[in-house]
């Protein structure tokens, strides 16, 4: 879970097991840059272009099919059905 500016507030165990990263690594930091900051053939992509930031910065909720979260060790994560 993240803030309005998409610093994470929470993470539950099941978000470590996934991601790979300790809650501790987690709660405090920018989300988009660790776990979400590229496409999923790998390439960056801008902050303003991001689902999330977009649905954040204009204050509603938005709905992907799918997308692609990042693990500690580098490689993708598939995400399906995720509301931000």
């Amino acid at each position: 879970m993240s803030d309005a500016r998409g610093v994470t507030t929470y993470a539950n165990p099941a978000a470590e097991a996934m991601l790979g990263y300790a809650v501790a690594d987690l709660v405090g930091r920018d989300q988009p840059a660790i776990i979400h900051h590229s496409r999923a053939d790998g390439t960056r992509f801008p902050e303003v272009e991001c689902p999330h930031y977009i649905a954040r910065e204009a204050g509603v909720s938005s709905h992907l099919a799918t997308d692609v979260f990042w693990h500690a060790d580098g490689t993708p994560i598939t995400v399906t059905q995720l509301n931000c």
